[in-house]
């Protein structure tokens, strides 16, 4: 599993490869606390045990 969350300039704010791990809304890459509400833009990829791999992209909107 790898996650990266990019703000809508297209920098990135936040990847993990911890499945247990999922975005808070901070910016954990730049180091600031907490994002500004807005749109992101998440990429999602996941290679399941049989070796089949799966790449999900969409948007997710922070409301504070």
């Amino acid at each position: 599993l790898h996650m990266d969350v990019y703000d809508r300039w297209g920098t990135l704010v936040f990847t993990s490869d911890d499945q247990g791990m999922g975005w808070e809304g901070t910016e954990a890459v730049s180091g600031k606390s907490q994002a500004v509400s807005g749109i992101f833009t998440y990429s999602l990829s996941v290679t399941f045990k049989n070796g089949t791999e799966k790449v999900l992209h969409g948007n997710v909107s922070l409301v504070r």
